[in-house]
C-alpha cells in the first residue's frame, strides 16, 4: 500500500471552499444545515491535500466562467459538490 504525503492544509482548505462557492456548493451552510457532517467535511478536506491537482485548481479557479460551472473533473470532491449544489 502507498501512503501519498498529504499537501499542506492553509493552501487546500481555502481551494476547497473557493471551488465549492463557485461551483454553487456551500459547506460551511452545508455543515449548519446538516446536509454534512464535521467528519464528511474532514475527509472532503483530506482528499483534497492527498489529491495532485492544486495548481490546476488555481487555473480553473482564475479562468473566466459562467456563475456555478460544473465541478471539474479532475477534483477529488467533484460528487461531493454536485451534491451539495445550491438548487435554483
Amino acid at each position: 500500500m502507498e501512503h501519498r504525503a498529504l499537501g499542506e492544509f492553509n493552501p487546500h482548505f481555502k481551494q476547497l471552499r473557493t471551488i465549492a462557492q463557485r461551483a454553487g456548493a456551500d459547506l460551511g451552510e452545508a455543515l449548519l444545515e446538516g446536509r454534512i457532517t464535521e467528519a464528511e467535511y474532514s475527509a472532503a478536506i483530506t482528499r483534497c491535500r492527498a489529491a495532485s491537482c492544486l495548481q490546476a485548481c488555481a487555473y480553473w479557479l482564475e479562468a473566466p466562467l459562467p456563475d456555478h460551472p460544473p465541478v471539474p473533473d479532475f477534483c477529488a470532491n467533484r460528487e461531493a459538490f454536485e451534491g451539495l449544489r445550491r438548487k435554483g
